[in-house]
């Protein structure tokens, strides 16, 4: 395995990956635009219904995007650190999400006691904001959905990722150094974790299955096991020039096979995404970032991906995925007499606005302050060099 010193400088963002989480977030926003602009016979715009029906196959392309990057930063981290530098991973991650995350439920606590179209009661607004702060919130929704608030729905997302992280920076903070026994604990895992989400949607039904963190991990899962195999290609000399003759076309395939899991998502119920589908669906995304990691950067793909609002798009998603279905539930509320179009348009003029705005007062300063966390110059150990090769991807 070759090694690498440490990089002085940050690793830039990746174009194409910003590129992909902007269209995931458009599936998103559009798949709970039901909130605003409701049809009577979605069938009727078909095949373009599949747009609105791809939520779940877009949440997936985020899973397995941030398991990857996320690994990824643990384990550059844990080579230039030791065990602390996972939790200084961790620590930038978890204050970056809860900064956003903390200025909606102050947003939606306001709301809760002035607007008197908010018919929440006090107490289930309480315990919601509280479990969606400690990033209990899919247990809580899952335990408690007659109590838990509708419109805060879509951030158990959150909560699974941060209790994935926990997890995943104990384990590089302890077994960090033996990259191949974690590759291979993750080939043995994903296949009980696979198994277990179909069986839990066949025991328990799609409801359960699709808020337990057990059965929503697969997708992070195939993104930390790109990042741990990333590493062993590019240090294979003898593979690493077949995979660079070859990712165009692995990355094309991966495409195609995207493209048609969500052209094709009127097609098919959460049944099939909690077993077959989901699984192709992950498979593919963790293909299309490992193929991405050894393609040109002039390939058509990547070009189209690095698309510049498709970029800036990706680089707010969180910020849009954080606020969208409260803003979208809040101008149902005040505009039940208002035309579908005007409504929507209004929705989405106010999510472009607090977007802005929150991104710029609120992300870009918390970022800003956190990069400096964990980034000091590596422990003192004469030369010390890393087993994880240099990127040109931005881990966070």
């Amino acid at each position: 395995m070759s090694q690498h010193r440490v990089s002085p400088t940050l690793p830039r963002r990746d174009s194409a990956l910003d590129g992909l989480r902007g269209l995931a977030i458009v599936l998103v926003v559009l798949s709970h635009g039901w909130t605003v602009y409701p049809f009577d016979d979605i069938a009727k715009i078909a095949p373009f219904d599949a747009l609105l029906l791809a939520g779940n196959v877009a949440v997936t392309l985020f899973l397995v995007i941030s398991g990857y990057l996320v690994t990824r930063s643990m384990l550059m981290a844990r080579d230039a650190h030791g065990a602390s530098g996972p939790w200084r991973t961790f620590l930038r991650r978890f204050l970056r999400i809860s900064a956003s995350v903390a200025v909606l439920l102050l947003a939606v606590g306001v709301m809760s006691e002035t607007d008197t179209t908010d018919t929440a009661p006090r107490d289930a607004t309480q315990k919601s904001i509280l479990h969606v702060a400690t990033y209990t919130w899919n247990w809580f929704v899952r335990a408690h959905a007659l109590e838990a608030r509708g419109d805060l729905g879509p951030l158990w997302y959150l909560s699974v990722e941060m209790q994935f992280y926990v997890v995943l920076a104990l384990v590089v903070a302890l077994w960090g150094a033996r990259r191949r026994e974690l590759g291979l604990a993750l080939l043995i895992l994903l296949p009980l974790v696979t198994w277990w989400r179909w069986h839990n949607y066949d025991a328990e039904g799609w409801y359960s299955s699709l808020l337990r963190t057990s059965t929503r991990i697969d997708g992070l899962l195939w993104g930390a096991l790109v990042a741990l195999l990333v590493p062993y290609l590019q240090a294979t000399t003898k593979l690493l020039p077949r995979l660079r003759r070859r990712a165009a076309a692995l990355l094309g395939a991966s495409s195609l096979v995207i493209v048609g899991i969500v052209m094709s998502s009127s097609r098919f119920d959460i049944g099939d995404y909690m077993k077959l589908q989901g699984l192709i669906m992950a498979m593919a995304v963790a293909l299309f970032v490992a193929a991405n990691h050894f393609v040109e950067p002039t390939t058509l793909i990547v070009r189209a991906l690095s698309w510049g609002p498709l970029r800036v798009l990706g680089s707010v998603s969180l910020t849009i995925y954080v606020w969208h279905s409260p803003l979208l539930w809040a101008v149902a509320r005040h505009t039940t007499d208002w035309s579908n179009v005007t409504r929507t348009m209004v929705a989405l003029a106010l999510l472009v606005l607090v977007t802005v705005v929150t991104h710029r007062l609120i992300d870009r300063p918390v970022q800003r302050w956190t990069s400096h966390i964990g980034r000091q110059a590596p422990r003192e150990e004469g030369a010390h060099v890393v087993k994880h090769p240099s990127s040109t991807t931005n881990p966070n």
